[in-house]
């Protein structure tokens, strides 16, 4: 009797679900290329803006409560003048110089992008990141230890080790 009343009750939900499938299928098919087309034509943009930016180095850091006053004091004004800094609050960055729509997708495109502060370098048209949240957060809790900041900074962009941070 169980089996009877379950089927009688699944059976037409099924029979509905495959019927709206069925009805979806069309329109799957016809929006796919135009979704298609949309990713490579950003991907092609992303890329070409990539390349505009060649050579430019960022650091990224956001308005956590831990450390947002050590980097705008410490952090910010020492920074090599090849460095830019990138301020963002919940994933939108606040700059006006850049398109932020392809400077997020550089940024989020990679696992780690809530470990911040990050370092950001675009050679060869291509985005390079990497965390410095260890070492940053190392740094906030003994301050001796900034030279391994300044030295991860310096290494990750290629800058002359002996120049000021």
């Amino acid at each position: 009797m169980k089996k009877i009343f379950n089927l009688i009750i699944y059976l037409p939900i099924s029979l509905i679900l495959l019927g709206l499938g069925i009805l979806m299928l069309p329109l799957i098919i016809i929006l796919l290329p135009f979704k298609w087309y949309s990713k490579k034509k950003f991907t092609e943009a992303y890329n070409a803006y990539l390349i505009t930016l060649e050579g430019k180095n960022f650091f990224c850091y956001n308005n956590r409560k831990k450390g947002f006053d050590f980097i705008e004091t410490e952090i910010i004004p020492n920074l090599p003048i090849e460095v830019e800094p990138l301020f963002l609050i919940r994933r939108k960055m606040k700059n006006e110089k850049y398109n932020l729509e392809f400077l997020s997708k550089a940024l989020y495109s990679y696992k780690n992008f809530s470990n911040f502060p990050h370092l950001l370098k675009i050679r060869n048209g291509k985005a390079i990141n990497t965390s410095v949240n260890n070492e940053f957060f190392n740094t906030l809790e003994n301050k001796e230890k900034r030279i391994v900041l300044n030295r991860k900074i310096k290494k990750f962009f290629e800058l002359d080790p002996k120049s000021a941070i």
